[in-house]
């Protein structure tokens, strides 16, 4: 007996509901979704003057303070003066910059120290990650 009174209902209800929508035929589109720079496009987008210092900077890496190191000193501040490092993950930092020299983790704040230095003066840029992005940079002064 319930059936006979809901049999009706389902099919004036059912002839009553839109037709369900057809797939489109034609080329669809895609949200475009920015992607992250990575250090190779990083890299391949530098004007030349920044690409040699860049390779300048790198070239130092583990080697002893001394005048010889003057280039890198120089180079560092071009590096970290032109190259967009705020907001780069730190895989893609170490890819680009090369390994830091010095990490720490100091009040739940990590820390990424790059030196540059020719035995009396040097450049000092210590980067500041948080949420698995490089938040800030500072450059600290030496004599």
């Amino acid at each position: 007996m319930l059936i006979r009174w809901l049999l009706p209902l389902v099919v004036a209800c059912s002839s009553s509901s839109p037709k369900p929508a057809t797939p489109p035929t034609g080329p669809t589109t895609r949200p475009v979704v920015a992607a992250k720079p990575t250090a190779d496009a990083i890299k391949a987008s530098l004007p030349e003057p920044v690409a040699d210092a860049l390779a300048t900077f790198r070239a130092a890496f583990g080697q002893p303070w001394s005048p010889a190191q003057q280039p890198a000193v120089e180079a560092a501040l071009v590096v970290f003066g032109q190259i967009p490092i705020v907001g780069l993950e730190p895989a893609q930092v170490e890819l680009l910059l090369g390994p830091p020299d010095d990490r720490r983790t100091l009040a739940d704040k990590t820390y990424w120290t790059y030196y540059r230095h020719n035995g009396e003066a040097g450049a000092v840029h210590r980067l500041e990650l948080g949420n698995d992005r490089v938040v800030a940079i500072e450059r600290i002064p030496t004599q």
